[in-house]
């Protein structure tokens, strides 16, 4: 835990200012695609019986709060350090079901997804390039179990070699126009599972490899299979995709331990698969608001209106 990370304010403030900057770079990239609007170009697409995904909010929340209580939760997580005083926990309360869903929906469900599912549409209704891809999954995990018992001392040198290869991939395509798209993109996937190697805890490297590899085989698999079976495998792994990142970005909250991991990780499955078949972003966010808040309320309830925190523990 950093010297920031102490002070939970700071902490919601710095995160209030990388949304900002996210948002302004979404935005952007909206208006170079020609869509008329940022809101289109997202899909927003206001539900018309939208009371009924505040109601599938507040039943996910219930379900799984139901099941962490079955799961080996751990007994501290890095979150709890901002429920100490009862401004923190009402700052992050109304930050958690207001500004934090909506802009993790604008980026998960409304930029990443779509994104994602785009590109894998063309990799998995390609053959050939859903064959390279299974090899350069391949080629990149076994590069990470070579590396991931790298000393200490060796990580830096390991770790910056492969950002080096992939900042070279970025020149040589964007500068040059030397190298193709998916080039680059194994070069940037090949930088990041390098430092992931290097740093995960053996089982942890253990359950990604095995995805790893289950990536790799369901790509392998797809570029033998109907054009309509590897179109759904495209949308099925951006879904999936989307829905892992989005754990993976709450992870440092949850003391990278498993089992809430993967009760966020089951959040924002039902929040990508609401995206994917709604066409909305509002539809998912509405549904990401009620979970929040849900989970704010029971707080709100045990903490005896967060008056005494320490009940919290208990």
């Amino acid at each position: 835990m950093t010297e920031v990370a102490k002070f939970p304010l700071v902490t919601v403030a710095a995160q209030f200012l990388a949304y900002l900057l996210l948002f302004a770079f979404m935005v952007v990239i909206a208006k170079r695609s020609g869509t008329r609007s940022f809101w289109a170009a997202i899909r927003w697409n206001w539900p018309i019986g939208w009371p009924v995904y505040l109601l599938i909010g507040l039943v996910l929340a219930i379900s799984l709060q139901g099941l962490a209580h079955v799961l080996p939760m751990p007994k501290e997580l890095p979150i709890d350090r901002f429920f100490q005083t009862t401004l923190e926990a009402w700052v992050l309360s109304i930050f958690g079901v207001t500004l934090a869903p909506f802009f993790e929906e604008l980026f998960f469900r409304g930029f990443l997804y779509p994104a994602l599912a785009r590109w894998l549409a063309t990799v998995f209704g390609t053959p050939r390039l859903a064959r390279r891809a299974a090899v350069s999954l391949a080629a990149v995990g076994a590069w990470g179990y070579l590396i991931h018992g790298v000393s200490k001392e060796g990580r830096g040198i390991v770790v910056g070699a492969a950002c080096l290869v992939a900042l070279l991939m970025l020149i040589l395509r964007f500068v040059a126009g030397f190298i193709s798209d998916g080039l680059v993109q194994v070069g940037v996937i090949f930088c990041l599972w390098t430092f992931l190697a290097t740093r995960m805890p053996g089982r942890q490297f253990g359950i990604a490899s095995i995805l790893l590899l289950l990536a790799t085989g369901v790509l392998a698999r797809a570029s033998f299979s109907p054009v309509g079976s590897r179109n759904d495998a495209g949308v099925s792994a951006a879904i999936v995709l989307t829905a892992a990142s989005f754990g993976l970005i709450h992870a440092p909250q949850l003391a990278q331990a498993w089992a809430p991991v993967l009760v966020v990780f089951l959040v924002g499955l039902v929040l990508t698969i609401t995206r994917a078949v709604t066409k909305s972003v509002a539809s998912s966010l509405l549904i990401h608001m009620a979970y929040n808040g849900t989970i704010s309320v029971l707080l709100f309830l045990a903490s005896d209106g967060f008056q005494h925190l320490d009940k919290l523990n208990q």
